[in-house]
C-alpha cells in the first residue's frame, strides 16, 4: 500500500519470467546518476528562480504512494518487452534510452493528478480493504487487478516514450524543446 507496483507483477508473460516491479516510491524515480536532462517546466518568480511548492517536491522525479492505483501502470522493463518483444540488452545505449524515456513517460503519467488526489485515493482503498475484511472478504476480492497485460504495446508507450526523447532536442531560444 505504501510503494508503487507493476499491473504485471508476479505474472510471466509469453516468453518473459515474471515480473517482479515493486518499489517504494523515491526508489521508483529518476536516478540521481541520470544522465539526461529532460525540462520539467517550473513557476517562477520575478528573479527568473524557479518557485516549487512543498506539495510539487519531486514533481515529474519520483512516485508516490498509491499512483499505482490511479492508472494502469506497468513498469519500464514491461513496456520495453512489449514494444520491443526482448529484454533490454546491458550496455547498450538505445536500449538505455528508451528504459529512461520510459521511466520520465511513466512519471508525467503519475503526475497527472494532484498529490491530494492521489493521497485521497489511497486512503479510499485502505478504507475500502478494511471494511471489506470486517465483513470477511478476501482483498483480492475488493481490488480490481490491473494486470497481468498482453504482451503488447497497447498503452502505446512507444508513443509517449519518443515524444520524451524529443524534449532532448534543442528548441529555438532555449536550451530544449518545451
Amino acid at each position: 500500500m505504501s510503494g508503487v507496483v507493476c499491473g504485471t507483477y508476479s505474472a510471466p508473460r509469453g516468453l518473459f519470467r515474471e515480473c517482479k516491479g515493486a518499489w517504494c516510491p523515491a526508489c521508483y524515480s529518476v536516478a540521481a546518476t541520470d544522465e539526461d536532462v529532460f525540462p520539467i517546466k517550473r513557476a517562477m518568480d520575478p528573479d527568473g528562480e524557479g518557485i516549487v511548492d512543498k506539495k510539487d517536491a519531486g514533481c515529474f522525479l519520483k512516485a508516490r504512494p498509491g499512483n499505482h492505483f490511479m492508472f494502469q501502470l506497468q513498469c519500464d522493463l514491461c513496456h520495453f518487452r512489449n514494444i520491443q518483444r526482448r529484454d533490454p540488452m546491458v550496455g547498450n545505449i538505445k536500449d538505455s534510452l528508451s528504459l529512461r524515456c520510459i521511466r520520465r513517460a511513466n512519471l508525467a503519467a503519475m503526475w497527472t493528478r494532484e498529490p491530494t488526489t492521489v493521497g485521497g485515493n489511497l486512503r479510499e482503498v485502505k478504507t475500502l480493504l478494511e471494511k471489506g475484511s470486517v465483513l470477511g472478504y478476501a482483498p483480492e476480492s475488493l481490488v480490481v487487478p490491473a494486470g497481468p497485460f498482453l504482451l503488447i504495446d497497447a498503452q502505446l508507450m512507444s508513443v509517449a516514450s519518443t515524444m520524451m526523447s524529443r524534449l532532448l532536442d534543442a528548441g529555438k531560444n532555449k536550451s530544449c524543446v518545451q
